[in-house]
Formats: C-alpha cells, structure tokens, sequence
C-alpha cells in the first residue's frame, strides 16, 4: 500500500461494524472531534451512495473490499464508442488512474485498491491494452506516445503479477503478452519489459 498505509481516493470500503459500504472520498486528522480516537494517525471521509452526509471512521473499523465492488455512480465518465475509439474518458480514468501526475507506486495503488476491485482485473487489462492499441495504431505518431507506452506497460506487468495463481491467471498473462509482442515489433519496449522475460522459468 502508499507510505503511511493510506487507501486512495475512491478505495471501496465496508464498516466491520455498521455494515455500510462505501468510497474513500478523503482522509482527516480531526481524530477529537469525529470519533473521540486520539491513537489513530488518521481516519477516513467515506461516501455512501445516496447519502448526503459523509461518513467518518478510523482505519481499523474499515475493510477494503477486495472483489465484485460496487462502481460509484457519483463518478460521470463518457463512454468510448469503441475499443479502437479511446478518446473519450475510460471508468478507470475516471477511478482516478493516469499516467501524467502518478509515479508507479501511486498508479499501483489504484489498480489494486480501486480499479481492480470496482472492474475487474480483465477489464482493467483490456482497457490498458486499448489504449496502447490506439496509441500505436499510426506509427508515425506512436513515438510522442513511448514514456506513456513503457508505463503502461509496467502497469500491465504489474497486474500480471497479480493474478498469478488466480483464476484469470491464463487470460491475463495471455492477454498482457499479446499486446507486449506487438510492442516489440514496433520498437516501443525492449524485450526484458515483457511479463515473460520478468518471470523466472518454472522447473
């Protein structure tokens, strides 16, 4: 998780005791006033859906939820026509994921907080790859597109990792390669950045 054990924005979260479900929408230090708990660092602001009262709690009364999450419909994004059509805005653009403004840690924790849990690793997968298909769809313009290319590739590398001994294990890693190998042939990534060449031979 980021430094300080912090979820990001948007993280689906349940209350262990209250049973609500809800988003992260922001992280307080008014510990006194909110709940009385003087121990914790920090607590949390969450959104509940048709609720227009932030709910407040400390870290330990939270559990992230880790799948089948429920996509916050607060959020508004415009939906792409097409796979080959990504100019419009994506849900996991929406959830907050970009290359322009995060490192590799802070995409990392979207993917694996937010994204992955709302979407689904496939569809997180399949969406980076539209992306990349499009950006590399005219080769004459894919070049202004390389540093955003090798970070999404990182990413993808990333989830691959992640699934590794799930079910979607094999549509994944198959998924990742597929687009990793058209990558290669146009010159965008090396050959040690495919998620074949980072993991070690099985025996």
């Amino acid at each position: 998780m980021s430094s300080g054990n912090i979820w990001p924005l948007h993280t689906p979260v349940k209350h262990k005791n209250e049973g609500y479900i809800g988003w992260i929408h922001a992280t307080t230090t008014l510990k006194e006033i909110f709940t009385g708990e003087i121990k914790d660092q920090w607590q949390y602001t969450i959104r509940v859906e048709d609720n227009i009262h932030l709910k407040v709690a400390p870290a330990a009364d939270l559990q992230c939820i880790e799948f089948q999450a429920p996509f916050p419909s607060y959020l508004i994004y415009s939906k792409s026509v097409s796979d080959k059509n990504y100019l419009q805005e994506t849900r996991l653009h929406a959830l907050g994921y970009q290359i322009s403004d995060l490192n590799s840690e802070e995409r990392w924790n979207i993917l694996e907080f937010v994204a992955i849990p709302m979407l689904g690793a496939k569809e997180v997968v399949r969406t980076i790859i539209a992306v990349i298909s499009s950006r590399i769809a005219r080769p004459a313009n894919a070049s202004k597109f390389q540093h955003a290319i090798k970070a999404w590739n990182t990413d993808l590398n990333a989830v691959a990792q992640h699934c590794k001994g799930t079910e979607e294990e094999t549509s994944i890693i198959s998924s990742v390669s597929y687009i990793q190998k058209k990558l290669l042939d146009v010159k965008m990534i090396e050959k040690k950045m495919c998620f074949e060449s980072m993991t070690p031979a099985a025996n």
